[in-house]
């Protein structure tokens, strides 16, 4: 199993590092020593395809961490969910919300385009 002593001695020539409790997770070496970032390799529910899901650098994402978000999307590829799909749609649902005005926004927008409309047609 993967410790954090062994990820802080990551090289950058060195392989990827199999973390050992997760199945899948690994942690691949970056251009600096003790850096890294996290690969989850799955096979994807949705397409059949093997994938490789970005979880993060290291050490901004410690061991535990990179577990914890790798053990989420193992859960819902047992549910026959591909995470990187999941996380895709779960992003444009945001987009779409953040992009929706609020109740308050449309109402005044609505005011102000009849206004504009009576004005016009005097």
């Amino acid at each position: 199993m993967l410790s954090d002593a062994k990820a802080r001695k990551i090289k950058p020539d060195d392989k990827p590092m199999l973390d050992g409790s997760i199945k899948g997770l690994y942690l691949f070496p970056a251009k600096t020593h003790g850096q890294g970032k996290w690969i989850l390799r799955f096979t994807s529910p949705e397409t059949g395809k093997r994938r490789d899901m970005g979880l993060g650098s290291y050490p901004t994402f410690s061991v535990k961490r990179a577990r914890e978000i790798a053990f989420e999307a193992r859960k819902l590829i047992e549910m026959k969910i591909d995470p990187i799909e999941d996380r895709e749609r779960e992003a444009k649902v945001q987009k779409a919300q953040m992009e929706m005005p609020s109740f308050e926004e449309a109402a005044r927008q609505v005011h102000e385009d009849k206004k504009s409309g009576f004005k016009n047609a005097k």
